[in-house]
């Protein structure tokens, strides 16, 4: 019997990211014993290095490709199916951005009904400024099982220029 799942393709996209704004990326860490002084702290590695999650940029990809391509969505980030669940195509890592500088920030709560500033609603969050920049690395996986679905004729047509301007159109 043959796997269906034996990779046949690879199409990897490598590039620079730089952020050319401010960057808000939480790590979901709110007030505790790594960080007493700020509310909300930017996501960092254990070594304190900064980095945007692939997991993150795999959510936005997904989301803008629902919007554009709602038919090839489950094909390039796999899906949940009780009885014909499919692995992503799409591997996206985290990018490790070096030359940080965070800053810390203040936030405040608006009530939704008044319109003004809740009582005691105010909160520091870290932002990552403009000038951190990493690797970007995106996979694109074509499978056996792969060859009669969309994904395989859309990554033997689709090269890295034209996913880059796709993706710069993103951000």
């Amino acid at each position: 019997m043959l796997n269906s799942a034996k990779i046949i393709g690879r199409y990897t996209l490598t590039g620079t990211v730089k952020l050319i704004s401010p960057l808000v990326i939480r790590a979901g860490v709110y007030n505790d014993i790594l960080n007493d002084t700020v509310d909300d702290i930017v996501v960092t590695y254990h070594d304190g290095q900064p980095f945007i999650p692939g997991t993150s940029l795999a959510g936005v990809l997904r989301q803008t490709i629902q919007d554009i391509r709602p038919d090839v969505d489950n094909v390039l980030f796999g899906s949940i199916d009780e009885h014909k669940g499919t692995q992503s195509v799409v591997q996206i890592n985290d990018i490790p951005l070096e030359n940080t500088n965070i800053s810390v920030r203040d936030g405040i709560c608006i009530d939704d009904v008044l319109g003004v500033t809740k009582d005691g609603a105010k909160y520091d969050f870290e932002v990552i400024e403009s000038g951190a920049y990493g690797t970007l690395r995106i996979d694109c996986i074509i499978r056996e099982c792969h060859q009669n679905q969309r994904v395989y004729r859309i990554g033997c047509c689709v090269n890295q220029v034209q996913l880059l301007l796709f993706l710069r159109h993103l951000w």
